[in-house]
């Protein structure tokens, strides 16, 4: 947080990346900005280790994933049905779960799986302030 300038351009490039536009509506990250002390977060899934959202998913393993080689949990929109229950058992605030604006089927991030590179939020962080770490650096 502390190397966080809040110029938003992780979510705007995580919009573009899975969206193909550009919306802080469609980011898979929240960056959070305190007007009166200008402190800046980004809040992203924790991809947790027992995670609530996957457990309150009527159609887990179809709808809200667990990649098996990497244990990324991800969200298959073509099996979700909007319900939200992902969203409301996230036990964090803001939710790292949301309800797609346009679409209505629950998005997350998900490491930008499946790209090479990985998330591509860290990649374009011009400050350094994000970057992947495991359970164990997470303390």
């Amino acid at each position: 947080p502390d190397a966080c300038a809040g110029c938003g351009v992780c979510g705007l490039m995580c919009s573009l990346y899975h969206e193909g536009e550009v919306g802080p509506s469609l980011s898979r990250t929240v960056l959070i900005r305190d007007a009166f002390s200008a402190e800046y977060s980004v809040k992203v899934c924790q991809q947790c280790q027992s995670p609530s959202c996957y457990l309150a998913c009527p159609y887990k393993d179809l709808a809200l994933c667990i990649d098996e080689e990497t244990g990324v949990k991800y969200i298959n929109a073509e099996n979700c049905d909007g319900c939200g229950k992902c969203v409301r058992a996230c036990p964090f605030t803001p939710s790292n779960v949301r309800l797609h604006p346009v679409d209505n089927v629950a998005f997350k991030c998900d490491l930008c799986r499946g790209r090479p590179e990985g998330p591509i939020c860290v990649e374009y962080c011009s400050m350094g302030a994000l970057r992947v770490v495991s359970g164990a650096e997470r303390g």
